[in-house]
């Protein structure tokens, strides 16, 4: 396992450089203005299996309860109101990515 994260490693650190500029990647770091025009500098992108590995797991144990609690109150409804659940499910999530969408390109 040990030799698959390092080849992983060693080719994300390869490759993330070909999206910045040869003078960022050998600073190590971009310069942005921020939202008030302030230069900020932000080191370039990093890559750690153990970090995203955990933070997978949290991500995991943290939505695990809800997704149990959802499955376990819908085996108990009958047909009908399963539908109409999962056509509310749906239309919640179609309501959460465009609200996403609004925050990401600053619409509103």
């Amino acid at each position: 396992i040990d030799k698959i994260c390092q080849s992983i490693i060693a080719n994300f650190d390869k490759y993330v450089t070909k999206f910045f500029t040869e003078e960022d990647a050998e600073k190590g770091y971009i310069e942005v203005a921020n939202r008030k025009g302030i230069i900020e500098q932000f080191a370039l992108t990093s890559i750690s299996i153990i970090k995203g590995s955990l933070l997978m797991l949290a991500f995991g144990l943290g939505t695990l309860p809800n997704l149990l609690l959802s499955g376990l109150l819908l085996n108990k409804l009958n047909e009908n109101y399963k539908k109409i659940m999962r056509y509310v499910g749906g239309i919640i999530i179609l309501i959460y990515g465009c609200l996403n969408l609004i925050r990401l390109f600053n619409i509103i």
